[in-house]
């Protein structure tokens, strides 16, 4: 992910935040990033559990959209859940 942030000018120089938490019963993690002071939005992962092992179950951009070219959230969610 520090790569794709590196293509976007705006962002460049940021680095990656996330937050993990408990939503509707499964692990929400949302991913930012942070410029400065100021945290930008990106995508979010949740993730299903079994007792043996946690997977990726959905990957969804930021709600208010995402800084990140298509192309880029594309390749993220390739390497977040492979087909």
């Amino acid at each position: 992910a520090r790569g794709i942030l590196s293509r976007t000018p705006a962002l460049a120089t940021g680095t990656i935040s996330q937050v993990s938490k408990p939503r509707a019963g499964t692990m929400t993690t949302e991913f930012f990033a942070l410029k400065g002071k100021i945290l930008t939005p990106l995508f979010s992962m949740t993730f299903k559990e079994s007792p043996d092992s946690m997977s990726v179950a959905s990957f969804s951009p930021a709600a208010g959209g995402c800084p990140l070219s298509a192309d880029d959230l594309s390749l993220l969610q390739a390497l977040a859940i492979p087909m």
